[in-house]
């Protein structure tokens, strides 16, 4: 054979083989769109939660040592870095330049953007240069200059200056402290390549910075840049520092990369991200099954084209190429559309998951969902991947098969008492698993042991689907004649009926699930609030950072009945932890307060212990973390000093993910300087009119400021209508299991329609109407529906559990009341059953549509 004939016969081999990837593909293009749906469904949930997550804390792990610049080492405390600490750091001035930094997110007034703001040395430090920052020549002049060194005057990015509607010369107003404030824009700049954190970032000098937030003699940080003349390594120069801190005042500052930083952002989001991924990924399981049961219902559809080429001499492997090959094409089309829907939903994401990052990580800046390139690598490959493995079964069908027996379109033989037992052990076996998986610990507050419990009960539930369709197939029914005849035409197909079944159990089983979650989130948040919110008039803030004192005194000061009590956090360190450490008048909550305790004893005993022995209170997610409960004790280190103390009670709290400890009002003003205000509560006597109050309150807000002063029921209603927006997308998943069972029942009645042409056009000869037809595959439908709805209620209701005892508590610290999911099953049957019994009507037009001694004759 020439080279020539060689080459034509390899294209002709080509495109055989392409034909026999892309002629099953093509032949049903509606079948076709449904697999790709299914795919691109959960390959968009992925995508966009992701891209959502991404742009609500966007300002936290990458972009730290971003705009740390050239600096190897930072200074920083719990409560930031006195000015006064620089004398004895003024040694290391022969080889770095001290640089202090100011740095915090703002809320711009007339929208609710939070952009960061960094107050700079902008004489000696030059980041915004080596960054590639391009500022304009307007700083140079001497008015400008003054603005911006002894005034208020900040520097713009320019995409953020066009987004604001901020021009050189004018003014932005910001929410600082509940007080609105207004800064000069004295230049616009260019924040260089595309998506640069300088994008986000208003700059201005350190000290204009320290002035806005109320830092007094305070940076947050102080950043070391070495000189060219440097000789030493980081590690030398950060064991000279911590030498020369030691034994002064400032000897618990703590000396550490921007790495450090970085690692900290980074982990206080990586777990909701990490949680957020897994929960979308339950549309790609439900894809998953979609895409089983459209190969498997290929695979019956060709059997006999398939024994053919296997007695022409087709291998196993050629065969079983071409069915992956339908399941790449279903997949790679799929993530692409996925990835185009996910990044087209990513904006709606970010609304959903701001909430929750804001609340781990309140000084993140969230921002406008940027395209990025590597969502297409991660759809595709999502899409492949989901393909592929939904292809193991129907490769398995299409290889098994002897051909003489695809030839005879005989079925495969019933299943047998022993494949019955074998379903069961597997199941158990797999439920087994399941339990030790459960036992084991999370890997770094990431649930992934917990979550693969989940997966193998679903397999566990899956497992056991023949054998409960068969059972269901066997029951007898008196006196329907249709359903016994739908359930003896299961039964001969029971291989081909238990995909379906699968498939809807999965849809089900999954959204009965966050179903559950969120049910029974939703009952704990109601009665948390119900109690922890116990003041009847509360005053908050917008900003991330409180109220001014001064404002705070004035609006408690309106009040004329009841006990005000001032609410005061700032962040504080727990070994090498960040946490917050909270300030209230245990006095006025051991009268008042009903927080609900996970350990400890009543609230208000709590309270009162607390306060009478100088003890502290910690809530559920620091006693988790740190496995700190009641009687062990905690050293805190505060801005002005170190908290040794002893837990006396353990709150519950869904507030935040963050440990928090609480202690008395008086102990928190001796161990932290800042007098900034969270909250104020007031609890009014029993009888007293708390609109009245409110009002008095609100009129004593000075103008400036943007605090609100809400009721208690209208705070709780708040609360929980922020909740059920955050989880609507169980609505969405209810939708997509009733969709993604009518799928699966269409695609295998149709086949079983098909392949049982035969033994219809017999019973239409005998004497069957078209009605009772129609009814026989209906009655198909309902069983197959029937059975899918109840292992995926079974199913889902295991998993829903798995999620609020075991997951939740692994990623959040949380611990919830398990609701069972009586009316979610109730809904979920309502629509999943009917789903199916329309899903039914394709098939059995088809099974009607014909002739039947047309059908006979084919098969004489």
């Amino acid at each position: 054979m020439t080279d020539a004939s060689r080459s034509a016969h390899d294209a002709a081999r080509a495109l055989r083989d392409l034909a026999l990837v892309l002629r099953p593909v093509l032949a049903r293009p509606g079948r076709l769109v449904a697999s790709v749906l299914g795919v691109a469904v959960g390959v968009a949930a992925v995508v966009s939660t992701l891209a959502g997550s991404g742009a609500a804390v966007s300002s936290l792990g990458e972009d730290v040592e971003m705009l740390a610049g050239p600096s190897v080492l930072e200074v920083r405390g719990p409560g930031g870095v006195p000015t006064a600490a620089l004398e004895p750091l003024r040694p290391l001035c022969d080889e770095v330049l001290l640089v202090p930094v100011v740095e915090d997110t703002v809320l711009v007034a007339a929208s609710d953007r939070r952009v960061r703001v960094l107050g700079l040395d902008l004489l000696a430090d030059r980041r915004l240069v080596e960054a590639g920052v391009r500022t304009g020549a307007a700083i140079d002049d001497a008015a400008g200059a003054r603005e911006l060194l002894f005034g208020t005057g900040v520097l713009v990015p320019s995409g953020l200056a066009e987004e604001l509607g901020a021009v050189k010369g004018g003014s932005l107003e910001l929410t600082i402290h509940s007080r609105r404030s207004d800064v000069a824009v004295v230049d616009v700049f260019d924040p260089g390549r595309l998506a640069s954190p300088w994008a986000d970032t208003l700059v201005a000098d350190v000290d204009t910075a320290r002035e806005l937030f109320d830092r007094g003699e305070r940076f947050d940080r102080v950043e070391f840049v070495p000189r060219e003349a440097a000789t030493s390594g980081v590690e030398a120069l950060r064991e000279r520092a911590r030498g020369l801190l030691a034994g002064t005042a400032f000897e618990r500052l703590r000396v550490e990369p921007p790495s450090t930083r970085r690692a900290e952002g980074e982990r206080m989001v990586s777990a909701l991200r990490f949680n957020l991924a897994a929960l979308s990924g339950v549309s790609m399981l439900v894809g998953v099954a979609l895409v089983a049961t459209t190969l498997a219902t290929s695979v019956v559809q060709r059997r006999e084209r398939l024994a053919l080429m296997r007695s022409l001499g087709a291998s196993r492997l050629q065969l079983g190429l071409g069915v992956l090959g339908e399941a790449a094409t279903i997949g790679l089309v799929g993530g692409a559309v996925g990835v185009a829907r996910g990044s087209i939903g990513a904006d709606l994401a970010v609304a959903g998951v701001r909430g929750a990052a804001f609340s781990i990580a309140p000084r993140a800046t969230g921002t406008e969902v940027r395209f990025e390139s590597w969502w297409i690598g991660l759809g595709l490959a999502l899409g492949l991947g989901s393909a592929t493995l939904a292809a193991l079964l129907p490769l398995r069908e299409a290889a098994s098969v002897p051909p003489i027996q695809g030839l005879r379109s005989e079925r495969p033989r019933p299943l047998r008492a022993r494949g019955h037992a074998i379903a069961w052990s597997a199941a158990f076996a797999l439920l087994a698993i399941a339990a030790v998986l459960l036992q084991l610990p999370p890997i770094g507050r990431r649930p992934v042991y917990a979550l693969t419990a989940t997966v193998v009960v679903m397999g566990a539930c899956v497992a056991t689907t023949p054998s409960v369709l068969d059972a269901a197939s066997r029951l007898r029914v008196g006196g329907a004649v249709v359903l016994r005849l739908a359930q003896a035409g299961l039964s001969s197909s029971l291989g081909r009926a238990s995909w379906a079944t699968g498939a809807v159990a999965i849809a089900v089983g999954l959204a009965i699930a966050m179903t559950t979650f969120v049910g029974s989130f939703r009952r704990t948040i109601t009665e948390w609030t119900e109690d922890a919110l116990s003041a009847d008039v509360l005053v908050r803030s917008s900003s991330v950072d409180g109220m001014r004192p001064e404002a705070a005194r004035a609006i408690a000061a309106a009040a004329t009945a009841g006990d005000v009590a001032f609410y005061r956090e700032s962040p504080a360190w727990f070994g090498d932890a960040t946490i917050r450490l909270g300030g209230s008048d245990f006095g006025v909550m051991a009268a008042h307060s009903r927080t609900p305790m996970v350990a400890g004893g009543a609230t208000r005993d709590v309270f009162a212990r607390a306060l009478r022995e100088q003890g502290v209170i910690v809530n559920e997610p620091f006693a988790r973390q740190f496995d700190r409960w009641v009687g062990d004790d905690v050293t805190i280190e505060a801005a002005d000093g170190v908290l040794a103390a002893r837990v006396v009670g353990v709150a519950r709290e869904y507030a935040g993910q963050e440990g928090r400890v609480y202690v008395d009002a008086a102990r928190y003003a001796e161990l932290v300087p800042d007098p900034t205000v969270a909250s104020i509560a007031l609890f009014l006597p029993e009888g007293a009119d708390a609109g009245e109050q409110r009002e008095r309150m609100a009129r004593a807000v000075p103008a400036d400021s943007d605090a609100a002063v809400v009721l208690r029921r209208e705070l709780i209603t708040e609360v929980m209508s922020i909740f059920d927006r955050s989880f609507a997308v169980t609505v969405a998943l209810q939708i997509l299991a009733s969709i993604a069972a009518a799928l699966a029942v269409v695609t295998v009645l149709g086949a079983l329609v098909r392949e049982r042409r035969f033994d219809l056009a017999v019973v239409r000869v005998v004497g069957a109407t078209r009605r009772q037809v129609t009814a026989l595959v209906l009655g198909e439908a309902f069983v197959l529906g029937a059975v899918g709805a109840a292992i995926g209620a079974t199913m889902g209701v295991a998993i829903g559990w798995i999620l609020v005892a075991v997951v939740n508590v692994q990623s959040h610290g949380w611990s919830l009341s398990f609701v069972p999911p009586w009316v979610a099953l109730c809904w979920t049957a309502a629509a999943v059953v009917p789903a199916c019994l329309v899903a039914g009507l394709p098939p059995a037009y088809e099974a009607t549509a014909r002739v039947p001694r047309e059908v006979l004759r084919e098969n004489g």
